[in-house]
This record gives C-alpha cells, sequence and structure tokens, in this order.
C-alpha cells in the first residue's frame, strides 16, 4: 500500500470510530500522558490543536495551560513557527483551517522539555506519517526534547516506509 492508499485507509477507519470510543481512547492515550515521568516534570511542552480524525487536544490544552508553558505551531510558508498558546480569544483561523495562536514567535527550542505530536499514522518502529509536506519532520528536527506521537489504535500499522529526513518518535502513545 503506498502512503496515499495508507492514508485513506487510516481516515477511513477513524471516520468509522464512534464518538464514544473516540472519548474513551482520547481518555486512556491522556491517563499515560499524564504519568509519564517527562510530562510531569515538564515545564513547555510542545503541543499540536487537533483537526477532525486526530486525537483531540482542545481541552486538554485548556486543563493545562494554566500549569504549563503550551506552545502550538503556526504555518508560516513551508515551516512551522511555534507561539504560546495564551488562550482561545487570542487566536485565528490559520493555514488549512486550522486555529493557531497570534504573538510573539517562540524560538527558544532548548527550552522545550517536551514533544506531543499527531501523526496519520505510526508504526512499531515509532515512525511516524504526516500528512505529507514536511512541516513536523522539519520542525523536530530543530527539537531535542522527547518526542511523543499520540494516535488512535486505528493509526498505528506494523511498518511504514521511512524517509531519511522522517524524524521517529521517541515514544507512541495510543
Amino acid at each position: 500500500m503506498n502512503k496515499m492508499e495508507l492514508r485513506n485507509d487510516i481516515k477511513d477507519k477513524i471516520a468509522q470510530m464512534t464518538n464514544e470510543e473516540k472519548e474513551i481512547q482520547t481518555e486512556l492515550i491522556y491517563r499515560q500522558l499524564t504519568k509519564n515521568k517527562v510530562f510531569q516534570q515538564a515545564s513547555t511542552v510542545l503541543m499540536y490543536w487537533s483537526l477532525p480524525g486526530e486525537v483531540p487536544t482542545h481541552q486538554f490544552i485548556n486543563d493545562w495551560d494554566r500549569r504549563k508553558y503550551i506552545l502550538l505551531p503556526v504555518v508560516k510558508g513551508d515551516d512551522l513557527e511555534l507561539k504560546m498558546y495564551e488562550g482561545e480569544d487570542n487566536m485565528k483561523i490559520g493555514h488549512f483551517g486550522i486555529k493557531e495562536p497570534i504573538g510573539p514567535t517562540f524560538t527558544d527550542y532548548d527550552r522545550i522539555d517536551l514533544c506531543v505530536v499527531p501523526g496519520v499514522a505510526f508504526d512499531l518502529y515509532n515512525h511516524r506519517m504526516g500528512h505529507g509536506r514536511g512541516f513536523y519532520d522539519k520542525l523536530l528536527a530543530r527539537i531535542l526534547a522527547l518526542k511523543i506521537g499520540i494516535a488512535f489504535p486505528q493509526q498505528i500499522v506494523e511498518e511504514l516506509p521511512a524517509e531519511p529526513w522522517d524524524v521517529d518518535m521517541d515514544i507512541v502513545m495510543y
């Protein structure tokens, strides 16, 4: 199966999940994440503002934004830049219909303690497949922090085709 077919297959599997299944899986993922020692000790966490079909993050971000510095990516040309999350009132609709924070760009990548990363699919070797534009691979290559991919079980496959520029996750939680 090529990458496009795999993306479509995963999208179909997620579309077949009930809201209850998604809620249960999301709760299990966040229970694992919050028990992770790196998360517990982290003060600055890179997250993502979820789209339909991704593990939802909006409530999780709102639950933690007063206790941790939450960074979110913003599409800037062919790259992602980071901005501090300061509540939904300080966001606007950006590229691809994703809400993005407004405000100054965050560039001190060494201050990031943890990255929580979305993906279309992950495999048993912690490889990640995104939507195919390489935004996250370019960003994550510049960040030394622990990288945790989060996904529904339907997004886990045995093995993904990996390219030399792909950035692997340290952990995948599902």
